[in-house]
């Protein structure tokens, strides 16, 4: 596609004047895309921007009316086109920005502490998402060639495909090796190390490099270290994401006490340009692999409130319940 269609593709998109066709042709673009180069962002503060005008002009198509009580199903989903869209405006800014150091390595570390017994949610350099287990931490680095991850603890992984990227992760003496799939990996330090699979497909390696199974959707492999044993089992889905929404339920909870939890979850912080909202009673729970964005529609919906999210800060505000 020409590049100069393309950019007036997603102005449009952005703006809200692209039609059904534009709609389409762009997301068969991104389609075709997604597995034929590595896609980075670019400066931080501006795909922020970028991304923050997508989400707004998302939000009502996506989640609509929705109750908050909303099954998990139907969050993936909604969660699966807001991502991909989102990683549109990623490829954009990189296309229109040729200089950006698009093969710059990324190298950080995300801890979710253990004092306030809650998870955290980390979403990753390639638009991957992590679920981090109170008191686990990981480490992550990127190249254009590899995406690895180094895990202390338990966490559950919904990574991007990218047929040239491929995705591991390292967690004591296993690899667990993916393209694009979803999973869980409980490794605590001196314990059994168990990887569970509920999308896609994942190679689990020994220190060895030898690979000691291959792992379908419900299908969890368990390694014991100390005896160097590994048995393969069946698992359900609920039983490998049980521990995520765990402390996603609430009951009569003031809101800004809500928001104080979601601040430590996804490391931001939210504001109340109202003080009687502050105050309005939420009730409810998530199934914990929601995004800030996702929680804070459906939230907000509830005590007609509004919100917006500006990089690492979030703004609430509205009559009151």
């Amino acid at each position: 596609m020409e590049e100069r269609h393309l950019n007036d593709l997603i102005r449009k998109f952005l703006s809200g004047e692209a039609s059904e066709a534009e709609k389409k042709e762009l997301n068969t673009w991104y389609e075709q895309q997604a597995d034929q180069q590595a896609i980075w962002p670019a400066e931080k503060g501006e795909q922020e921007a970028l991304e923050q005008r997508m989400l707004n002009r998302l939000q009502n198509h996506v989640y609509g009316s929705a109750a908050l009580r909303i099954r998990y199903r139907a969050w993936y989903y909604a969660a699966a086109a807001i991502t991909g869209l989102l990683l549109i405006t990623g490829i954009y800014v990189s296309r229109i920005k040729p200089h950006a150091p698009a093969a710059n390595m990324i190298f950080q570390s995300v801890t979710a502490p253990v004092q306030f017994r809650e998870n955290r949610y980390v979403l990753l350099p390639d638009s991957s998402t992590v679920l981090l287990h109170s008191g686990s931490s990981i480490a992550f680095r990127f190249d254009a060639k590899a995406r690895r991850v180094n895990l202390k603890g338990e966490a559950y992984f919904d990574v991007r495909h990218r047929s040239n990227q491929p995705f591991t992760v390292q967690a004591g003496p296993v690899t667990t090796t993916v393209l694009g799939t979803a999973f869980n990996i409980k490794a605590n330090p001196g314990q059994q190390i168990i990887v569970s699979v509920t999308r896609g497909k994942v190679s689990v390696s020994n220190a060895r490099k030898n690979v000691m199974g291959v792992l379908l959707p419900d299908q969890q492999l368990v390694y014991r270290p100390d005896q160097k044993t590994v048995a393969k089992q069946l698992v359900t889905h609920s039983a490998i994401v049980a521990w995520a929404g765990a402390d996603m339920q609430f009951n009569d909870m003031p809101f800004n006490q809500l928001a104080e939890r979601l601040g430590r979850r996804y490391g931001v912080e939210i504001t109340f340009t109202n003080a009687t909202v502050a105050k309005c009673l939420i009730s409810g729970h998530f199934n914990g692999m929601e995004s800030l964005d996702q929680v804070l529609s459906l939230l907000s919906g509830t005590v007609s409130a509004t919100y917006r999210i500006e990089g690492h800060k979030a703004f609430i505000d509205g009559p009151g319940c």
